[in-house]
């Protein structure tokens, strides 16, 4: 081979590389994105599943709540309910003087 030829066959080969190479720079940069929006719809779906799953706990708990309220409510005499409606701002005012109470009680203390 004389010197020409083997400048236009580095020549030529330079260029398939660089074309070679330009492509798989392409592939890698689609793969990747490709992988992003996988990854994205995938966290998507995991966090609306969470989300589906706490909310159904959520209401499955407060039902339960719920029913032992009423459960507590009706096992208190009939006469009880009566002296609320007839003296709201009594029972507000003894409401609160519990909540103040049980507030001071759980309140974690403070150092200084």
């Amino acid at each position: 081979m004389n010197n020409q030829k083997l400048t236009k066959k580095i020549q030529k080969d330079t260029e398939d590389l660089r074309r070679d190479l330009n492509l798989l720079m392409e592939n890698g940069v689609s793969n990747v994105a490709d992988g992003f929006e996988k990854m994205k719809s995938d966290t998507k779906e995991t966090f609306s599943g969470a989300a589906k799953s706490v909310k159904k706990d959520v209401k499955h708990g407060l039902g339960q709540y719920n029913a032992k309220v009423q459960e507590y409510a009706n096992k208190v005499s009939d006469g009880f309910g009566d002296t609320v409606v007839k003296y709201p701002w009594v029972a507000i005012s003894v409401g609160m003087g519990i909540g103040l109470l049980l507030g001071s009680l759980l309140r974690p203390s403070r150092s200084a």
